[in-house]
């Protein structure tokens, strides 16, 4: 095959097994991007598959009124977008809950999407600086001879001695604004890669998550030797490029001297004339970069200790077992299958009769509609003697269902009379919540129609109808006046609207 011709190939089926290069070039990519895009957020990577269901329901609908023809519902776009496309990645969570998340791909295909938006100069003195300084130090770290790299260090040392002493003598002038704006682009583009390597570590979890279980399955060996080889496997991730990405940041999250560091550099950054350019999404990327950190390395560390505890569970239980008979079952099919095939044509008869199995189907007409008269009782009504009504029960189940308003307005005008200006917490702590927490609300409710909200917080306490000891902290507000007791309390109507 030509070399054009192979490139083109190579090219064709790249597209179709790349999920960045299928993104690119779906049809819908405008409504698929967008929908993506505002599903999976910085602050939100991972989102529960009904949360992401009920918000694609609303999307498309958006989408539909703008002119867009997306003809699929909710459902099958999320299992199309799983498995044909890879755009997602669904997996189980640790409450018992599935999750969904963006694939790699699709974050490439997307972080390609935002930049060539705002496209920029990447020949900048900044990043040829950045090259010349990286290379420098690769070709000195690596050299064999010893003495060639303390020679280099020290080389090193003696010019940053020298430009000490020339600053000390005619001083040092900062950055011009300029060349300050190019490094911060620099940083800012490589927080913009951040989500994509911590989904790359995830991607990597869930191939060494399914390589262990085939290994375990196709295994011959005894249950230790089994769990020995899978447990070592694990490491494997480690060594990975996205593994090693994500121990570098998470050394840096483990140092608290550091994070509160790059904390006050980035507050210095921000404050400097030359990055007034920044938007305001720029400046959260740099304020909330350790809170992305930690979340994303949160995220990476519940993957791998749900497959840490998944696959021990699959070989203590010895699921595997039954895993690996199915294997052989299968295998041994498909050897049986593939010699009948040599000897047999598709048409030859087996001999053999399988009975399939088969929906009734009937018409609606057939159907006979429910009549509700044909459900008679055939017992007869009897009539239930009475006694005489208990007041007091009958007071304790009406104050089961509802506030007791009067005996609240009651407790604060008491409380008043000797303290002047108590709080909710106040009237709580003198008389206690004989309702429980409908007595917290119910004070609360008063206070908004005859009392003050004040700028501070108080701390409310009652009893649980269990005997728990309870407390919420509530803003304070003061009694200025008792309420009167023929008022309505403020959940009732006016009588005219009964």
């Amino acid at each position: 095959m030509a070399q054009v011709a192979q490139r083109a190939v190579q090219v064709r089926a790249r597209t179709r097994e790349d999920a960045s290069l299928s993104l690119l070039r779906a049809d819908n990519l405008p409504a698929i991007s967008a929908v993506l895009a505002s599903r999976f957020t910085r602050e939100r990577r991972v989102v529960a598959v009904s949360d992401f269901l009920l918000g694609l329901e609303e999307d498309l609908a958006e989408l539909r009124d703008a002119g867009f023809e997306l003809p699929q519902s909710p459902q099958e776009y999320l299992a199309e977008w799983v498995n044909e496309r890879r755009w997602l990645v669904r997996r189980p969570s640790l409450d018992g809950d599935e999750t969904v998340e963006l694939s790699v791909g699709a974050a490439t295909a997307l972080a390609y999407l935002e930049q060539s938006a705002t496209q920029r100069s990447a020949l900048t003195s900044s990043r040829l600086s950045s090259i010349t300084d990286q290379v420098g130090r690769l070709a000195r770290d690596t050299h064999p001879d010893q003495s060639r790299r303390i020679a280099a260090m020290v080389a090193e040392r003696d010019a940053l001695t020298e430009r000490i002493e020339h600053a000390e003598r005619v001083g040092l002038e900062p950055l011009d604004d300029h060349t300050a704006r190019e490094r911060l682009q620099e940083i800012l583009s490589l927080v913009v890669d951040l989500p994509r390597d911590f989904a790359r570590v995830s991607a990597d979890v869930d191939r060494l998550n399914r390589e262990l279980r085939e290994r375990i399955i196709r295994s011959q060996g005894s249950s230790s030797e089994v769990l020995e080889d899978t447990f070592s496997g694990v490491e494997a991730v480690d060594h990975s490029e996205a593994g090693r990405t994500f121990r570098a940041f998470y050394a840096i999250l483990l140092d608290p001297s550091r994070s509160e560091a790059f904390d006050e550099a980035v507050d210095e950054v921000l404050g400097r004339g030359f990055a007034r350019d920044l938007s305001q999404e720029q400046r959260l990327q740099l304020q909330d970069l350790l809170a992305d950190l930690q979340r994303e390395s949160a995220q990476v560390r519940d993957t791998m200790t749900s497959l840490s505890r998944s696959l021990r569970q699959f070989v203590h239980s010895r699921a595997w077992a039954d895993q690996q008979r199915l294997d052989q079952t299968i295998t041994l099919a498909q050897g049986i299958l593939l010699d009948l095939t040599s000897r047999h044509g598709p048409r030859h008869p087996s001999g053999v009769t399988l009975d399939l199995t088969a929906v009734p189907v009937d018409s609606i007409a057939a159907r006979r509609p429910y009549s509700p008269g044909t459900m008679r009782s055939a017992a007869a009504l009897t009539s239930a003697s009475t006694g005489p009504v208990d007041m007091a029960a009958l007071r304790e189940r009406v104050r089961e269902s509802e506030i007791d308003f009067e005996e609240l307005g009651e407790l604060v005008a008491r409380t008043l009379t000797v303290r002047p200006g108590a709080s909710v917490a106040d009237v709580l702590s003198l008389h206690g919540a004989s309702q429980g927490l409908a007595s917290v609300v119910g004070l609360l409710l008063l206070a908004q129609t005859h009392g003050e909200a004040t700028e501070q917080t108080e701390t409310v306490r009652w009893t649980s109808a269990g005997g728990a000891a309870r407390a919420a902290q509530v803003v304070r507000q003061v009694f200025t006046s008792a309420p009167p007791s023929s008022q309505h309390h403020p959940l009732e109507d006016d009588e005219e609207n009964r």
